[in-house]
């Protein structure tokens, strides 16, 4: 009997562990590749396109308050993308031991200080969308009565009023952790990132972690975000003659239509706001009070890490949103980028239509190998010079080739012009306009 429950206890005891080791893979899985490596690459790409995105707006029209809201949104999405790279998904990949292992204990102390950072950025961020959306709201919907008030100086009240509440509500978060001596190793006592007693309140654990976050980060946003683009798409459908004044030629209606491409634009970006940070409120119910992800279910695990991806790709994605939905913000970039580039086809978006059909000619012309191609492209250029010269020159040549003006009594300048006074043409013997190719090419047409 003694036997039998011995080896059950063994049976029981395999089968745990090995429940927990399937467990740890499947979290290493998830946490480490799916969300370590791959979210290194989205913050590289992200930092990189948002970096972009601040360039391209930063040359939008000065006056207007929604280029400087977008451009506070792109550097908070960098930030946010920063911290994310250094100091989680690069120590998730430590802590595996997928790049060194001293890499997590060099960080720790920058850690202990910065944790509170992407909770602040979130609030930040989710904020300035709001404000973002009803910005536009009142541009659109009351543009006369909202002139006044769409300008530099009210986005700067705005960004610096965003963050100053950002920084007041996640202040109990500095205040629940510190980085201390606590325990000891071999070589002595060892610091460590731990909770502080007001940590462990019951205010801090679940009023303010669980329902105040989750109203003021997650709920109110949202309420927010749906009203104000609700009511966007309602004034759009109802306005939908404004969206094709461009064809009009009142600088005031061109004005009103690029307001609502660029309202358009904004909606893009708050609805995939909105539907990401629908699935990272989603994870924040589920892992809410707990330390670490050893403590959740292998289910929970995956989509916490997943969700955390997206969220990283929420931030990334924005500048590839303003390209897809934004005309000007492509014209500019590609203008940016080719300049960057120092080409000088691209100087301005009319030259790339006129040297795009100049190019078409030039290489028709290349294209043409035979004499009597060349032939007729070189009387097109003598016709062209000679109608040219005939329209707008007055001046005859001596023997040596110069330049002479004809002249009358009263010093005026003189046409040679027929019996009936209609000028008259020079042509060779096939009737065709001749001119003098040495003086062209003085005059640099040749």
């Amino acid at each position: 009997m003694t036997d039998l429950t011995t080896s059950a206890a063994l049976v029981v005891n395999n089968l745990t562990r090995a429940r927990r080791l399937a467990d740890r893979l499947d979290m290493i899985v998830w946490r480490v590749w799916v969300f370590g490596l791959g979210g290194c690459v989205v913050c590289c790409l992200g930092i990189i396109s948002n970096l972009c995105a601040i360039v391209v707006l930063a040359h939008f029209r000065k006056k207007s308050s929604a280029p400087l809201l977008l451009i506070f949104l792109a550097v908070l999405d960098a930030l946010y993308l920063l911290y994310y790279l250094f100091l989680e998904n690069l120590n998730v990949l430590s802590g595996a031991a997928v790049i060194s292992p001293s890499y997590r204990a060099h960080t720790e102390p920058v850690y202990s200080v910065l944790y509170p950072l992407p909770h602040l950025l979130q609030t930040a961020i989710s904020y300035t969308v709001v404000i973002l959306s009803l910005e536009r709201y009142l541009v659109v919907a009351c543009p006369l009565t909202t002139y006044r008030l769409n300008t530099v100086k009210m986005a700067i009240i705005a960004m610096v009023s965003i963050l100053v509440f950002a920084v007041v509500y996640q202040t109990p978060h500095y205040m629940a952790y510190k980085y201390d001596y606590l325990g000891r190793n071999n070589t002595g006592p060892k610091k460590t990132f731990h909770r502080t007693e007001f940590g462990t309140l019951t205010f801090y654990n679940s009023v303010y972690n669980r329902w105040l976050n989750l109203t003021v980060n997650f709920l109110l946003p949202f309420a927010a975000l749906v009203t104000l683009n609700g009511l966007l798409v309602k004034v759009l459908n109802r306005d939908k003659k404004d969206l094709s004044l461009i064809q009009l030629p009142s600088p005031t209606q061109r004005r009103s239509y690029q307001e609502h491409r660029l309202t358009l634009m904004v909606i893009s970006m708050t609805a995939i706001f909105f539907l990401c940070e629908l699935i990272e409120v989603t994870s924040f119910i589920l892992t809410v009070g707990m330390d670490n992800f050893g403590q959740t279910n292998r289910d929970v695990n995956r989509f916490s890490a997943l969700a955390d991806l997206i969220v990283l790709t929420n931030s990334a994605i924005n500048f590839l949103i303003y390209c897809v939905t934004g005309r000007k913000f492509r014209d500019t970039f590609r203008l940016l980028f080719w300049k960057l580039l120092h080409t000088s086809r691209m100087a301005s978006p009319k030259l790339v239509v006129k040297r795009g059909k100049s190019d078409s000619k030039t290489s028709h012309t290349s294209g043409c190998q035979t004499s009597g191609c060349a032939k007729k492209n070189s009387t097109e250029l003598s016709v062209s010079s000679s109608l040219k010269s005939t329209k707008t020159s007055t001046i005859s040549e001596d023997s040596a080739g110069r330049p002479v003006k004809r002249e009358d009594s009263a010093g005026r300048p003189v046409k040679r012009e027929d019996s009936a006074g209609r000028p008259v043409k020079r042509e060779d013997s096939a009737g065709r306009q001749t001119y003098d190719e040495e003086r062209l090419a003085r005059r640099g047409d040749l």
